[in-house]
């Protein structure tokens, strides 16, 4: 589930750096899933203005995979989807920071079989 408190701020994901802009973080996931974490601060950023909430970093997981049993394919969550919507406009999530292309890149490789099998 998601929690209700807004975090903002900007983590590496897959090489590359993510926006996560007034997004919320993961309360609870499925058990034996792995939970990416990121320093976020807790409030709302519009481009360089703080609109409120606490400045300085807390430690809040943004993303969790878990494969379902026997093989049958991954859940993922992601606590900001903001950086994949097509309805944000681009100076609202810069190039620099979308989350396409981290995403692919991480999903691509835990998605990959392994070697010899």
């Amino acid at each position: 589930g998601f929690g209700s408190q807004v975090y903002s701020g900007t983590y590496r994901l897959g090489g590359g750096a993510v926006a996560h802009l007034s997004g919320s973080s993961l309360r609870r996931f499925p058990a034996g899933g792995r939970l990416v974490s990121a320093t976020l601060s807790r409030g709302v950023k519009r481009g360089d203005r703080w609109l409120g909430g606490e400045k300085g970093g807390r430690e809040v997981p943004v993303l969790g995979l878990h494969t379902l049993p026997h093989g049958h394919g991954w859940v993922a969550a992601l606590a900001d989807a903001s950086c994949l919507d097509d309805s944000v406009p681009p100076r609202a999530t810069p190039r620099t920071t979308s989350c396409r292309a981290p995403l692919v890149a991480l999903l691509s490789e835990m998605l990959e079989p392994p070697a010899g099998g």
